[in-house]
Order: structure tokens, then C-alpha cells, then sequence
């Protein structure tokens, strides 16, 4: 795959609609008495810190596998995270695995495809 191509805007887009949408949730979550505020905002940085934990192993998996395989892995990850997050909303060690480190971890994916796609060959 050439650097430079489509899925680098892709990724990118998937990234931070999803990752910077987690305020509306932790607003709900907040409203229904989940944690406090500050607890629930840890959460939602937890993802926000696997990006950066993650991001030398997932460079060493886009160099083995390819962008392609690793930004799809990375898409799916996430999601599972999500729906895993979705039925852990009653639990705050819960979220910290499933939307925190899960989500994170594929956070983290997408974000190294499309940065590592758009430096010059």
C-alpha cells in the first residue's frame, strides 16, 4: 500500500469522532449517578493515555502486518470495546478495561496507521 492514500483521511476520521465523542457520554453517565465526574473523566483519559502506551508495539504491528490488516484490526477493536462498554455501564472498574484499555488499544491502532500513511516514503 502507497503512503499517502485515502485511508490515512479514513483512519483519522474514524479516530476522532469516536474518541472525542466521550463527554456526551460520561455527561450521561455523570446524570446517572455511575461516579463522580472526576472519576468518570479518568476513564475517558485512560483511552486518551493508551494511544501514547500503545503506540510503539502497534508501530511494530503495522510493519509486520500492514497498514491495511492493522487499521481494520483497529476498527474492530474499538468497537468491541464499545459494545463491551455498553454493558459494563454500571461499573466503573468495568469501563476502565473496556472503553479505557480495549478501546484505547484500538485508539491507538488507527491512530499509528493513518500517522505512520501520511509520512513521506
Amino acid at each position: 500500500m502507497q503512503r499517502g492514500s485515502g485511508l490515512a483521511a479514513d483512519g483519522s476520521f474514524f479516530f476522532s469522532g469516536s474518541s472525542y465523542s466521550y463527554g456526551v457520554i460520561q455527561a450521561k453517565l455523570d446524570e446517572d449517578g455511575v461516579g463522580s465526574a472526576a472519576v468518570l473523566a479518568f476513564v475517558g483519559s485512560m483511552s486518551s493515555a493508551a494511544l501514547s502506551i500503545f503506540a510503539i508495539p502497534n508501530s511494530a504491528i503495522i510493519r509486520k502486518f500492514g497498514a491495511r490488516r492493522v487499521l481494520i484490526a483497529g476498527g474492530l477493536i474499538t468497537g468491541l470495546g464499545e459494545i463491551l462498554a455498553g454493558f459494563a455501564v454500571k461499573s466503573i472498574p468495568g469501563l476502565f478495561i473496556t472503553y479505557g484499555i480495549v478501546t484505547g488499544a484500538g485508539y491507538s491502532m488507527i491512530y499509528m496507521v493513518s500517522h505512520w500513511l501520511s509520512l513521506p516514503a
